[in-house]
């Protein structure tokens, strides 16, 4: 060996480090959604990470939560939002497979991204309808027969039968009490139990056929997306609701499961009430929490990791009366033994890596247990010391989140504390400076960048605000959600296509160039 051995062991980066980006599928815009973000819609997504040295999409969750637009009201812990499919994928499928004449259909879908795509926030309501109305029409047009009889699509409803069979009788039910039962939204007062699925199916089986094919296709898209992204050497994270609502396909399958006579919250004044059942741990631990197991081998196939909301509620929950408030922790003790016990159950039944988001009032027993299990844990810049140097390299950085302001809004609105913060972590002499300027944006996301955590994930807001021009014009419509209220959340679509943000090629080599400089993504 020529030279001196100890230099040829002198790696330049020892500890493995890498970056992502934070978008909710929803709020992805390019030339072909139908205003709002699809599942295909990551692939030019991940074009853009690939540009930009950018190792990771992290989105927020994608289950099916009917007409509610949080998508933390989960009504299905397996079934997809119907709002993210792409009509014009579909009807290629079958005319490319089946030869069956679409065109009518691919119009159809092509003047919806005309009409919609122009919106600046989300119409829920809207794009729901509509896709709901072409996917009815494109499934008319193929015929339920060759519909069913596609053997890929029989095949794929076959392996999914012990979750999607529950699921396509609880739609069909559902809308049946909305009809006739004004407290449809608890499905513990349904005339029908799941033990009455069978029956259900029976009695409507072209209904129960529309959610097996748009199931299928959301299905087929997701996959898609995810193995363009692995090809590329981009990883998609998921998010873990902390719980479903009381009208769910799993609170009507399985209500052993949830504590029915209680509702999840958090303390404080108001106290919050969130209106979904507690986890009934015991029950769920007498089959291995089989449940919690099904759910992340589903989960798995489209994803490389997942973040848990509400890492808390592992270790103890607020619990509140159904009908009242004035609500507790559950349990009041044992909570090493409890986290232990249930994040253990989970972090088995996977291979992906696990990131828990815990914040808010943490007892002393959360980050031991996480580190014990090396789960990652979150921090907010602004909601710690901000010293990004002395982060636990089991951590993921983030200069913000969906559930509060982006740092630019954070900065205006908060003026106190952003003095506060520029003259500690920013430096620079003067007064303090409003806006504020990119370059202090730009210093921020650096920080993380060069952080000691092993991953830091930004808001792609956060990333925007870098570079001056490419700014939105108001930093208040880039909110995502608003914890506490329900007024403008869940709307915001990035100003920015993806088409016209790959075109900015200074910004994203200034993007890459602070990736590479920090060594996020080096091997060794």
């Amino acid at each position: 060996m020529r030279g001196n051995p100890a230099q040829a062991f002198n790696y330049p980066n020892p500890t493995y480090k890498f970056s992502g980006v934070a978008i909710p599928v929803a709020s992805i815009k390019t030339s072909d959604s139908t205003g709002i973000g699809e599942f295909l819609d990551m692939k030019k997504m991940v074009d853009w990470c690939v540009m930009t040295g950018i190792q990771l999409v992290q989105i927020l969750p994608i289950n099916d939560s009917g007409e509610d637009p949080s998508p933390y009201s989960a009504a299905s812990s397996f079934a997809l939002h119907p709002s993210y499919i792409r009509p014009k994928a579909v009807c290629s499928y079958y005319s490319d497979k089946m030869g069956t004449d679409m065109s009518g259909q691919t119009g159809w879908a092509q003047s919806l991204v005309d009409k919609l795509n122009g919106n600046w926030k989300i119409d829920h309501p809207k794009v729901l309808d509509e896709k709901r109305r072409i996917m009815d029409a494109i499934f008319e047009q193929v015929g339920e027969e060759k519909v069913m009889e596609d053997p890929e699509m029989k095949a794929w409803v076959e392996a999914n039968k012990p979750w999607l069979h529950t699921y396509a009788a609880f739609k069909v039910q559902l809308n049946k009490e909305r009809s006739v039962n004004n407290k449809w939204f608890d499905c513990t007062t349904w005339g029908k139990r799941v033990g009455d699925a069978d029956s259900i199916i029976n009695s409507d089986r072209t209904q129960v056929a529309k959610v097996y094919f748009v199931q299928y296709h959301l299905h087929l898209q997701l996959l898609e997306a995810s193995r363009y992204a692995a090809a590329n050497g981009v990883a998609l994270k998921g998010d873990l609701p902390i719980g479903v609502t009381r009208c769910s396909s799993d609170v009507w399958a399985e209500p052993q499961l949830f504590k029915l006579d209680k509702n999840c919250g958090a303390p404080g004044n108001p106290e919050q009430n969130w209106g979904f059942p507690p986890y009934n741990w015991d029950a769920m631990h007498r089959d291995g929490c089989g449940w919690w197991r099904r759910r992340l081998s589903h989960m798995e196939q489209y994803f490389h990791a997942y973040r848990i909301d509400h890492v808390l509620g592992f270790f103890r929950m607020w619990e509140i009366p159904q009908h009242g408030h004035g609500g507790s922790y559950s349990p009041n003790g044992g909570l090493r033994e409890q986290g232990l016990r249930n994040l253990r159950a989970i972090q088995t039944a996977s291979n992906m890596m696990i990131c828990g988001e815990d914040l808010g009032n943490v007892p002393e027993e959360v980050g031991p247990v996480l580190l014990e299990l090396g789960i990652l844990g979150l921090k907010i810049q602004r909601w710690c010391d901000g010293k990004t140097g002395n982060y636990g390299y089991l951590t993921v950085a983030a200069s913000s989140c969906h559930d509060c302001s982006p740092c630019r809004l954070w900065w205006n609105e908060n003026w106190g504390e952003a003095e506060r913060f520029f003259y500690e972590h920013i430096g620079g002499g003067g007064s303090c400076p409003g806006g504020p300027p990119d370059w202090v944006s730009q210093k921020i996301i650096k920080q993380h960048c060069e952080s000691s955590a092993l991953v830091t994930i930004n808001p792609i807001q956060d990333l925007i605000d870098m570079w001056g021009s490419l700014r939105s014009k108001d930093p208040k419509n880039d909110m995502i959600n608003k914890p506490g209220s329900t007024d403008g959340c869940w709307i915001w679509r990035c100003h920015k296509s993806m088409e016209d943000l790959m075109k900015e090629s200074k910004f994203n080599d200034f993007v890459k160039k602070m990736n590479l400089d920090a060594k996020r993504g080096a091997t060794y």
